[in-house]
């Protein structure tokens, strides 16, 4: 991800946290950005709306719980260093401090 350009526009670039709970507007920008015609815009958001997390959670499983920077719990200091070691400045990077 280090590699990545920082402004490509051929590049959206989304965190977890910010999509759940918006599902609706992130997918409009993403269908917007592939120039989806109207009509399967409207049906994706439609989807999107319908199976959303806040609707799902409870539901499935599979959708961990969604609020923002959990992984600052999970995370030990060893993990963080490592983390910090191999990919530095790579948290930053991306607005996780």
């Amino acid at each position: 991800m280090m590699a990545w350009p920082e402004a490509d526009p051929r590049i959206k670039l989304f965190r977890y946290e910010d999509i759940l709970d918006n599902e609706i507007e992130v997918f409009k920008d993403i269908f917007s950005f592939y120039e989806l015609p109207r009509l399967e815009s409207l049906v994706g958001r439609l989807f999107a709306s319908r199976f959303s997390a806040k609707k799902q959670t409870g539901r499935t499983s599979h959708i961990r719980d969604h609020k923002a920077n959990q992984w600052e719990s999970h995370f030990t200091p060893r993990v963080l260093a490592h983390l910090e070691q191999k990919h530095p400045g790579l948290l930053e990077r991306y607005g996780y401090q």
